[in-house]
Order: structure tokens, then C-alpha cells, then sequence
């Protein structure tokens, strides 16, 4: 019996480590990835839902009229009242924390980006915005050229103004573009993010996994942006656990989430933090 027992041992020791290691999950950097609040507006409650989770990077939908700038993501969904612009909804929350913070978004120090999406009027929208900023007192909070714990502000659905009029607005706006954009190296410097719709590289719906192929379309797309030094994000794609897991497996540098709070929690675990 010792003798079978030896050789049993022996045997199982000539295994091929490969076979013993075959089935291992993909070890997966949960460091390289952040939290998005895709129209963070339609939150039970709007930039507090995110913010109180420490959420990176939030983002509101405009609509410019009658000289403001009224947060909603369709034209029929506008209500004009003071309580609904952006100034009420996200730029004056925002000063509170700031300045209870000492000059900084988050007490801890994460960092924030803003993202603002001009729904139509797309220069006269980002004009008003600038004049927001420089003439109601938030510039400090978005000053980025002079204090490295600003805000971040990005403004998206503008690539005539990205390739053609970056240079009738200041240099602490920053911009969302997207993939195949033509870029002088300088353009390129103030595209912070790239985001894409997900149904250009692939139909997954989160469940069973996606095609090796779409995942190479992905990581192609994304090895692009960050070879001119920017982010990626794909909107309107799942969002769910499975598919937050596949952002990181993907390498995208963005979960877009309508869970914000949820979705910075599931990424906390995944760190052991």
C-alpha cells in the first residue's frame, strides 16, 4: 500500500502545471477603472446620490434657454424653473462641498470630473456655461491650470468645436470626444475622455460572454485613445455586475453607470477596500 500510496503522490507531482492551473480565473486589475454617473440627473436624488458615493466622475445633460441652462436629456422632458437649471442642480451643491472641503471635491481627496452635455446649441451653450464660471464665482472651483485638486469640467456632443473652435474658449475647459476624431497634438491634450455608443463594437447584453472578436474591436478603440493620452468610456452598454466585470476585463478606464452608488461600492469590494 505505501508503495501505490508513493507513486500516487509521484504522480500527481508530474502533473503538468498548466493542467492543475488551467480553470484559474483572469486576474483582473480593479485599479485601472473608475465610476461614471451616466445622467446622474434622473437620480431619486441628483448629484448627492453620486457625490455621497464618492463617485468620480458625474455627469448632466442641458438644454440652453432663455439664457440658462436647464438640465434634462430630451427637449419635451424640460421643466423651466430655477430649481432645475444647473446652477441649482450641480454648480452650487458642488461650491458647498468645495469650499466645506478647503478648496478640494471630496474631503478624502478623490478626484472629480464633470461632465456636461450640450443637447443642441452646441456653441452658444458652452459660451454660456464660460461666463457661468468666470462671472458667478466658480472659477476657483475649476481652475485646473492653477490648483491641481479643481474639478474637472468636460463638455460633450461637440466635435465640430474639438476639431474646428477650441480655441474660443479657455484653457480649463476640457472635452469628451469621440473615436476616429481628427486631432493636432495640442486638440488632442484637451480631450480628457473618449466615449463611444457600445453598439459600434458589439450587441452584448451582459449575459454568457462577449465575442472575442467585439472584445478586440473594444480594446482596439481603447489602445487608441490611450495612445493620444486620453480615456475611454463606452455609453450605453450593459449595467450590471457582469458588465462592470467585463469593463475591467476590457481595460476601459470607465463604468458607465446609472447606479452610481451601487457600481462604487461593487468596484470598493472587488479592490479589498
Amino acid at each position: 500500500m505505501k508503495t501505490i500510496h508513493s507513486k500516487l503522490i509521484l504522480a500527481i507531482l508530474l502533473i503538468p502545471a498548466f493542467l492543475l492551473t488551467g480553470c484559474k480565473s483572469e486576474k483582473l486589475n480593479y485599479d485601472n477603472i473608475e465610476v461614471h454617473s451616466h445622467n446622474d440627473y434622473v437620480q431619486a436624488n441628483p448629484f448627492y446620490g453620486a457625490y455621497n458615493a464618492f463617485t468620480p466622475s458625474i455627469e448632466a445633460d442641458v438644454y440652453l434657454v432663455d439664457g440658462d441652462l436647464y438640465v434634462a436629456h430630451l427637449k419635451k422632458e424640460l421643466v423651466i424653473v430655477p430649481e432645475r437649471t444647473l446652477r441649482s442642480m450641480y454648480l452650487e451643491p458642488l461650491k458647498k462641498e468645495w469650499d466645506k472641503n478647503g478648496g478640494k471635491p471630496y474631503s478624502d481627496g478623490t478626484p472629480l470630473w464633470l461632465m456636461v452635455d450640450m443637447k443642441r446649441d452646441q456653441h452658444a451653450s458652452v459660451s454660456r456655461l464660460v461666463e457661468m464660471i468666470e462671472t458667478e464665482g466658480y472659477l476657483p472651483m475649476f481652475d485646473v491650470e492653477n490648483n491641481p485638486n479643481a474639478v474637472k469640467l468636460l463638455v460633450t456632443n461637440l466635435p465640430d468645436i474639438i476639431e474646428n473652435h477650441q480655441e474660443d474658449f479657455p484653457e480649463w475647459l476640457y472635452y469628451d470626444g469621440i473615436s476616429n476624431m481628427t486631432l493636432s497634438e495640442k486638440e488632442a491634450s484637451k480631450v480628457a475622455m473618449i466615449s463611444d455608443k457600445a453598439t459600434i463594437y458589439t450587441e452584448w447584453n451582459g449575459e454568457g460572454e462577449m465575442s472575442s472578436e467585439d472584445q478586440a474591436k473594444i480594446k482596439a478603440a481603447i489602445d487608441a485613445a490611450h495612445k493620444i493620452g486620453t480615456t475611454f468610456r463606452l455609453w450605453d452598454f450593459p449595467d450590471c455586475p457582469a458588465a462592470w466585470e467585463m469593463s475591467v476585463k476590457l481595460g476601459l478606464d470607465w463604468i458607465n453607470t446609472d447606479k452610481p452608488a451601487e457600481a462604487v461600492a461593487w468596484l470598493k469590494a472587488k479592490r479589498g477596500k
